[in-house]
């Protein structure tokens, strides 16, 4: 063999082997990632499980509000309009007492 045709054939070799060590190096990147989406997955999962009846609980009232304010609209408007006219009241009454 000639001198270029051994620097060619060491050329290749190290063209494998890094072509090996970057699939070894693809394959353990991939594995890891799988691995940490899977474990992310999971703790999703058990957060949303816990939190789903709590969530739940919570949002009851607004739902029960929003049928009624569906089911009688006008008695709902009502109803805010006079909340709103209350607090205002208060509000002045309170703002009104103030020395100045």
């Amino acid at each position: 063999m000639t001198a270029l045709a051994n620097k060619l054939d060491g050329a290749g070799n190290v063209v494998d082997r890094t072509s090996f060590a970057a699939d070894r190096l693809l394959d353990a990147t991939r594995h890891t990632a799988d691995a940490a989406i899977g474990s992310m997955a999971e703790g999703v999962h058990a957060v949303r499980d816990r939190a789903s009846p709590a969530l739940d609980r919570l949002l009851a009232p607004v739902d029960s509000l929003a049928a009624r304010a569906q089911a009688a609209p006008l008695k709902s408007l009502l109803l805010a309009a006079t909340a709103g006219a209350t607090l205002m009241a208060v509000i002045g009454f309170f703002r009104g007492s103030r020395p100045r």
